[in-house]
């Protein structure tokens, strides 16, 4: 990921964000539009999107055909707490279902073996999950704010405008 690629002891989403923090900054002047960053590792840790990815993977088998037809699996994956390696495709990671809000997730690192998080709607373990996955979680999340409000979204090269005065980045 590039928070975890670092040129000269940055990491490269950093140095990446300033030119989107630049532009949304200028037109939050001449726009008098609030400005409002999330990093994906702060997306992915509000209880309500933790609480969406959960109940997808409750219902894995359903939502499959739709988010991944030609794969055996949804796309979730997290990174070895000790060297932060992270199986891109996800087939290393298993779920194991505690209840409706509350699932273990275990993966397995080349170097350092299995390892397993919490996946909860209160707690803040980096759970990291392919892009049409994530954007089913994302459209959820926005039309859940949204009501009736305007907003603006900017996800990479991707741009929302929404109902509620800010402009989102993701």
């Amino acid at each position: 990921m590039l928070c975890d690629t670092l040129k000269d002891g940055v990491p490269l989403s950093d140095i990446y964000l300033e030119s989107f923090k630049d532009l949304l900054s200028m037109l939050s002047k001449q726009t008098g539009i609030k400005v409002e960053y999330l990093t994906y590792k702060q997306f992915q840790e509000l209880p309500f999107v933790r609480q969406i990815l959960i109940t997808i993977l409750n219902r894995e088998e359903e939502f499959k055909p739709i988010i991944a037809p030609s794969e055996d699996h949804l796309r979730v994956r997290f990174p070895c707490p000790k060297c932060r390696f992270e199986e891109k495709g996800g087939e290393t990671t298993t779920i194991k279902k505690i209840d409706n809000s509350h699932l273990f997730l275990e993966s397995e690192c080349f170097q350092h073996g299995k390892h397993q998080i919490l996946l909860a709607p209160e707690n803040k373990d980096f759970v990291d999950i392919n892009t049409p996955l994530r954007n089913v979680i994302k459209r959820s999340t926005f039309y859940r704010r949204s009501e009736g409000k305007k907003w603006f979204r900017c996800d990479g090269r991707r741009w929302r405008l929404g109902f509620d005065g800010r402009i989102c980045c993701f």
